[in-house]
């Protein structure tokens, strides 16, 4: 089967990435749209909480859908064309998803946090969901879950929500790219599933013995801002036996231009990160409850009870110093600061090569 072999169905919505996920728009969209020709076609940005593309962002988006003659809109989690879905968990998605005949989901499967993977529905289930919906999502029942983790997928309830949220759309199909892997392309269950086979093969890679720093250098895609940025942070830590001793540092890399992140969900982060990590761990074991984007600043709390970190940027993150990140303006600076040794690992991607022990 052709990657471009679509199903039937006049109206259909294909469902794209934001910027915060290295997804070639300009090389595979143009491609989808062509393939859909004669339907009524609208492209969605999935955003979920993230801030909107700025009108030079979506320039080349916008001129790819102009030519194919598909509308194209940005997600909006707190729109007024959103309406709820009869389903559990509670599922609010706007109208045109919901009425569409086909819904096309593109996206990147690499590793995830909660999800084990990105990509598959999640695109469409949280990317493109009301605010009330990636909340429930992000709760702290989840991430007390043992299920959910990088790369894990077998009893991830997190994974099993997001289905079970799509269960709403009459016919999804997935379009899979795997960064330094394959195309994957069917039914959205089937396409995932051979796609994270694939992600599982190449985005892992084992080490003999822990080391005693990680120097992780985000790519520009996950750089922009420190909230996307402390991932790889964070997928180095929470891994199934992580490459690091005890107490070992995690330097993070990135530019982060944006600082902290400019979206609601980064925002929600930066406030949660100023209550400290002693007190973010507590709230954890009970019953707060958090809104989209908190979540990682309680994810970023777990890592720093075994392991410490610090910035390589420029950027001012002064936000940060709450929960003892330090920054420094090169990686020579922080290793002289810290007194490090020789004795670490430098990672180039680690968000497609994450450091796990043999």
């Amino acid at each position: 089967m052709s990657e471009f072999d679509f199903p039937s169905g006049q109206h259909v919505v294909v469902v794209i990435p934001d910027l915060t996920r290295p997804f070639d728009s300009e090389l595979w969209l143009p491609a989808i749209l062509q393939a859909l020709a004669g339907r009524r076609v609208e492209v969605v940005v999935a955003l979920g909480l993230h801030r909107r593309l700025t009108f030079a962002e979506l320039a080349p988006i916008q001129s790819i859908c102009e030519e194919h003659r598909a509308a194209l809109r940005q997600h909006d989690p707190d729109g007024a064309e959103l309406r709820q879905t009869s389903v559990q968990p509670p599922g609010w998605f706007a109208n045109d998803l919901v009425e569409a005949d086909l819904i096309v989901c593109a996206g990147v499967v690499e590793p995830h946090q909660y999800a084990g993977y990105s990509g598959g529905i999640k695109g469409l289930s949280i990317g493109c969901a009301g605010r009330q919906t990636i909340n429930w999502m992000h709760g702290l029942e989840f991430l007390r879950e043992s299920t959910t983790g990088v790369g894990k997928l077998e009893g991830n309830r997190f994974q099993q929500s997001l289905w079970e949220l799509a269960s709403v759309f009459d016919q999804v199909w997935g379009f899979f790219v795997v960064p330094s892997g394959g195309v994957y392309s069917g039914p959205v269950h089937a396409a995932f599933d051979a796609a994270t086979q694939d992600a599982a093969a190449r985005h892992f890679f084992e080490i003999a013995q822990p080391v005693e720093w990680l120097r992780l250098v985000v790519p520009p895609t996950k750089a922009t801002n420190f909230y996307q940025a402390s991932r790889a942070a964070t997928y180095a830590a929470l891994v199934d036996r992580p490459a690091l001793v005890p107490q070992g540092w995690l330097l993070v890399e990135a530019a982060c231009p944006e600082g902290i992140g400019e979206g609601s969900g980064e925002r929600a982060f930066a406030v949660a990160m100023q209550r400290g990590v002693d007190v973010l761990l507590d709230e954890m074991q009970g019953t707060h409850a958090i809104g989209g984007g908190e979540q990682r600043a309680y994810v970023l709390a777990t890592v720093l009870r075994s392991f410490r970190m610090a910035v390589i940027t420029d950027a001012d993150l002064s936000e940060l110093e709450a929960v003892g990140i330090s920054t420094f303006s090169s990686f020579e600076e922080a290793k002289a600061t810290l007194g490090l040794s020789n004795a670490g690992l430098v990672v180039e991607n680690p968000f497609h090569q994450v450091p796990r022990l043999r």
